[in-house]
C-alpha cells in the first residue's frame, strides 16, 4: 500500500487553523503570573502537589475565596486566584506571531536604527522582555521589536511547531513504540503522542525534554490500548490488510460494504472504517468477510473514496 501522506499531518493542520476556543469548548484556561504552588486544598496548610511555572496553562474549576481550584494535566489542586491570570504572559520562550508588518530595531528604542521588517504572519521567540519591547534573535544578534505589534499562538499553534521534532525523535530513538501524534483536543490543543503501554513514558519525556527542542508543556505523552507489541507500522499492516481484503471481495460484497477509507486514529486509539451511508447491514458485512475488533470503530461518510493499495 502507498503510504499515507499522512492523514495525520492534514488533521494536524487543519486544527491547527482553528481558534483555541473551537479546540476546548468550554474549557477555561488561566496562566501562572509567577512560580506559584499548587496545593491539595485551598490554603497554605495543605501540602504542595508541585510548583507550576510562569506562564503555565492550567484548567479553572472554580474559585474558593481566595483560593482557585485547577486542573494541570490529570491533576487537580488549589492555586492562590492572584497568581492566575486569562492573558496568557509573554516570557522567555514564549512564542508569538505579528499581527501586522513590524520594524526590528537594534535597540528597544523608535530612535534605533531599524535593521529590517517582519511580515504579517511572522513567528518569533521572545528572548527577553524589556518594558513595552521585546527582545528577539535577528540573524544571529539581538535585535528589538515592539511589543504591542505580536499576540500570542494558540496552543495547537505552538504544539505544531514541534510535530516535525517529536515525530523524528520518535521514528529515530522510539520507533517500537510509536504510534502517531495529533492535536489533542482534550488537553487544550496540545500535541499528543500516542505510544505503547509498555513504554515507559516517564524515561521517554525526560529525554524528548532533553534535546531541548520542544517545550514538555506543549507535548502529553499517552499510551495506547493495544496490544504492547504493536507500534505504527503494526497498525500500518492491519490497515493495509483490511484494505486488501476489501478490493478482493466479490463486487456484489463490496457493494454491500462500501468501504471509503480505513485509518489507525492516534487521537482515539482506534481504527476508523469509514463506510459510505453505514448501516447495519454495512457493518454486518464489514465483520464477518474482513474484521471485527474492538479497537475498530465505524464512521458514515457521504461519499466514496476509493481505497488504494
Amino acid at each position: 500500500m502507498k503510504k499515507h501522506i499522512s492523514l495525520i499531518l492534514v488533521l494536524l493542520f487543519a486544527l491547527a487553523a482553528l481558534p483555541l476556543g473551537v479546540l476546548a469548548a468550554g474549557n477555561d484556561y488561566r496562566y501562572a503570573t509567577e512560580p506559584v504552588n499548587m496545593r491539595t486544598g485551598p490554603g497554605t496548610q495543605y501540602d504542595v502537589i508541585r510548583e507550576l511555572q510562569t506562564g503555565e496553562q492550567v484548567e479553572y474549576l472554580k474559585r474558593s475565596g481566595k483560593w482557585a481550584r485547577v486542573k494541570s494535566g490529570d491533576t487537580e489542586g488549589y492555586v492562590f486566584a492572584k497568581y492566575l491570570t486569562r492573558e496568557k504572559p509573554i516570557t522567555a520562550g514564549t512564542v508569538l506571531t505579528a499581527k501586522s508588518a513590524v520594524n526590528v530595531r537594534s535597540e528597544a528604542s523608535t530612535a534605533s536604527a531599524k535593521l529590517g521588517k517582519l511580515p504579517k504572519g511572522s513567528l518569533i521567540t521572545v528572548i527577553a522582555v524589556r518594558g513595552k519591547w521585546i527582545e528577539i534573535n535577528w540573524s544571529g544578534s539581538t535585535a528589538f521589536v515592539y511589543k504591542k505589534y505580536f499576540k500570542h499562538l494558540n496552543t495547537a499553534g505552538i504544539s505544531m511547531l514541534y510535530a516535525g521534532d517529536v515525530r523524528t525523535f520518535f521514528e529515530t530513538y522510539y520507533s517500537s513504540v510509536y504510534f502517531g501524534i495529533y492535536i489533542d483536543k482534550d488537553n487544550g490543543g496540545k500535541l499528543g503522542v500516542r505510544v505503547s503501554s509498555s513504554a515507559n513514558i516517564a524515561k521517554i519525556a525526560d529525554e524528548l525534554k532533553a534535546t531541548g527542542k520542544v517545550d514538555m508543556a506543549y507535548i502529553n505523552i499517552q499510551p495506547s490500548k493495544m496490544p504492547s507489541y504493536a507500534n505504527a507500522e503494526y497498525m500500518r499492516g492491519i490497515t493495509h490488510n483490511m484494505l486488501t481484503k476489501y478490493l478482493e471481495l466479490p463486487e456484489e460484497q463490496r457493494d454491500l460494504i462500501r468501504l471509503s477509507s480505513v485509518n489507525y486514529d492516534p487521537q482515539s486509539d482506534t481504527v476508523i472504517v469509514e463506510i459510505v451511508q453505514l448501516d447495519a447491514a454495512a457493518q454486518q458485512a464489514f465483520e464477518q468477510y474482513i474484521a471485527k475488533a474492538d479497537y475498530i470503530t465505524f464512521r458514515s461518510v457521504k461519499m466514496l473514496a476509493v481505497p488504494q493499495t
